[in-house]
């Protein structure tokens, strides 16, 4: 059944009847969005979404001397189909929209924050680092591996040419400049390591809610 075809039943039915377990109980909504009654077992998310004697009735057990009677009794209530549309829009998409934004306003509020802050640069974080003053050291300390590890490879070079006590001092030489390139490309990294822990976010802004603003006031959707 396409969906043109469901909304053609919808709209040319007499009632609505649903005799299935719901966890939500859109079927009857489906039928109160154009303006029909619906006759739904008293079970699952039907308690949620039909409201007995305004928008159906329910069907108390599984039989069908029990659906029977649900639909006689539906008959002669005369339900007004403004109504039940009306109570159909309250599940719908603008009350859904209406009803998140309320809540999260009031959850914001209760914790001191602004639901609405004024626009402006968001300073999410504060990179006002303890350890600024390290941080200039990085680039130096760049330049200074750079240069170490090319003087550690000309000495290797030139030991390796060389021969007697020179060249052992030389190689001895070279071995200490790539430890001290090793050092300081650690050094390096535990500084930038440093300076990113450090980073934490701000506080947030005291905010106090302007008057007028009441909780009854918030659309309660049931």
């Amino acid at each position: 059944m396409s969906d043109a075809q469901l909304r053609w039943l919808y709209a040319n039915c007499a009632a609505v009847v649903a005799a299935s377990h719901e966890d939500f109980g859109l079927t009857p909504l489906e039928g109160n969005t154009f303006g029909r009654p619906a006759v739904v077992l008293r079970a699952g998310g039907f308690l949620d979404t039909m409201v007995e004697g305004r928008t159906g009735c329910f069907i108390e057990e599984l039989t069908e001397t029990a659906v029977r009677q649900a639909i006689l009794d539906l008959r002669a209530l005369g339900l007004d189909r403004d109504e039940i549309t009306a109570h159909a829009q309250r599940f719908g998409f603008e009350a859904f929209k209406e009803t998140l934004v309320r809540e999260c306003e009031l959850a914001l509020t209760a914790r001191g924050l602004d639901p609405y802050p004024v626009p402006g640069p968001m300073p999410a974080y504060d990179r006002r680092a303890p350890h600024d003053n390290l941080k200039t050291l990085r680039r130096p300390l760049t330049v200074a591996v750079s240069a170490l590890a090319l003087l550690t490879v000309a000495a290797g070079a030139v030991a390796s040419q060389q021969d007697g006590p020179w060249g052992q001092v030389l190689l001895a030489v070279a071995g200490g400049l790539a430890v001290a390139t090793a050092a300081l490309g650690r050094l390096r990294f535990v500084l930038r390591r440093r300076n990113a822990d450090s980073i934490r976010p701000l506080p947030p802004r005291p905010f106090t809610p302007p008057e007028g603003r009441a909780q009854d006031k918030v659309f309660q959707l049931r």
